[in-house]
């Protein structure tokens, strides 16, 4: 009988100091984040270098607690977070580093449920996102909120799929997006998207007829001459709402 009751209780203690030493360990976390955060904006760059260090010894689940802070802009209980968030973000220096930190904020951009902090995760991807980024950006290229944002990181980062991305959602968003998505993908001289704006050069939108002729100008292409010189032409070789004369210009130039 003693037997049995000692095998209960080591069977106990066996399911039970697992979780509350899990407890514990959260505690201890908690504790340690509303330290750091009590401490900012930090004074200088000396201690926003340490609390930067301290932020990454917390671990992942530690970093999402801080990222899990950020609330709405104007909200002074999410002021502390965002300055935690910017020294993630600006402190970071190594490839791991930052492979870490994209990670937490990839992970907080698909929790968020406020557009103004998706768009604020959004922009901090900006300026640290990788390739790894990418597919889960594309994804707000539809959202009229975030497309702005969304577009902007994917330029920045710049990757062969984040201009993929960028051309992928050329046929199916609004004209506003159509035009900043050609703006991108003309900066990038993305032979692939010859095609797809070429289609846009011709059509009755001034405004996105602008925005595709230039960017075919940019683009550069051998094929794109007869397309640019007959715009000039429709519009007399003059100053017009879509620039065709200026674009054949710069066509010219790139060429």
């Amino acid at each position: 009988m003693k037997s049995n009751i000692f095998n209960r209780i080591v069977l106990l203690l066996l399911v039970l100091v697992p979780f509350l030493l899990q407890a514990q360990d959260q505690r201890l976390v908690k504790t340690k984040v509303a330290d750091i955060l009590a401490l900012l904006p930090a004074e200088d760059n000396q201690q926003a270098s340490r609390l930067y260090r301290e932020l990454l010894t917390l671990g992942d689940d530690g970093l999402m607690l801080v990222t899990e802070g950020v609330q709405p802009n104007g909200k002074a209980e999410g002021v502390a977070s965002r300055y935690a968030v910017s020294l993630l973000t600006h402190y970071a220096t190594t490839k791991e580093e930052k492979a870490r930190i994209e990670k937490v904020y990839l992970n907080s951009l698909s929790k968020a449920n406020d557009a103004e902090v998706k768009a604020y995760f959004i922009s901090n991807l900006k300026l640290i996102g990788s390739n790894e980024s990418v597919k889960s950006l594309a994804g707000y290229i539809s959202d009229k909120d975030l497309f702005d944002p969304a577009v902007s990181a994917l330029v920045s980062i710049g990757t062969p799929d984040a201009r993929q991305a960028l051309l992928d959602a050329l046929a199916s968003t609004p004209t506003d997006t159509q035009v900043k998505l050609i703006k991108a993908l003309g900066r990038f001289k993305y032979q692939p998207a010859l095609e797809a704006i070429t289609r846009f050069a011709t059509g009755d939108q001034a405004l996105l007829k602008k925005t595709a002729l230039w960017s075919i100008a940019l683009i550069a292409d051998a094929g794109s001459y007869n397309v640019l010189l007959q715009q000039a032409k429709n519009v007399g070789f003059k100053n017009d709402p879509t620039e065709a004369t200026n674009a054949l210009v710069e066509y010219m130039h790139q060429t």
